[in-house]
């Protein structure tokens, strides 16, 4: 249940763009990413944050995003074939 809070809170967020709305709950990011590991979900739920995060304009959001991309995307592989 907290999984789907997380991603609803994020999503609503996400669409408005605001910087300091969105900072704060960054966080959340790394807590649905090891819940849908852990669960073995897939992570397209996580995948349309990121999309969002991406097309922010904001350039510290876009360093953030990047960062965490490659630092958290320790993928198995059953999840890179699911993705496309």
């Amino acid at each position: 249940k907290q999984f789907w809070v997380d991603f609803i809170v994020l999503y609503e967020v996400l669409e408005d763009g605001v910087v300091h709305l969105i900072k704060p709950l960054l966080t959340k990011f790394d807590r649905l990413f090891n819940f849908s590991l852990e669960h073995e979900l897939s992570l397209t739920w996580l995948f349309i944050l990121l999309q969002r995060l991406f097309a922010n304009t904001s350039s510290p959001l876009a360093r953030w995003t990047i960062r965490w991309f490659f630092n958290s995307m320790k993928l198995p592989d059953n999840q890179v074939e699911n993705v496309s």
